[in-house]
């Protein structure tokens, strides 16, 4: 468990890293719908990118190792980023 933490922490500690400075070069992110407005501030946006690049990790772990069932999974997220991204835009 100790290996798979000190390899990963680069990717988790980019993500964090890299969400605080969008965070602070952006601001809070307010998302409007059927529901109302609501206003996202940092943490939230902290832990989404720090969870990337956990998911980041993964899958650069699954591709180095060939793991065909990780890599069937990337590819389906990667299908259902795209769709719903269209679907919105």
């Amino acid at each position: 468990m100790t290996k798979n933490l000190s390899e990963s922490f680069p990717y988790i500690s980019i993500g964090a890293t890299t969400g605080a400075t969008f965070s602070t070069t952006v601001g809070n992110i307010g998302l409007i719908g059927s529901f109302g407005g609501i206003s996202i501030g940092a943490t939230p946006i902290i832990g989404a990118s720090a969870v990337v690049g956990a998911a980041t990790y993964g899958a650069v772990k699954a591709i180095t190792e060939s793991d065909p069932t990780a890599i069937g999974f990337i590819g389906m997220g990667s299908y259902g980023g795209v769709t719903l991204s269209s679907t919105i835009v």
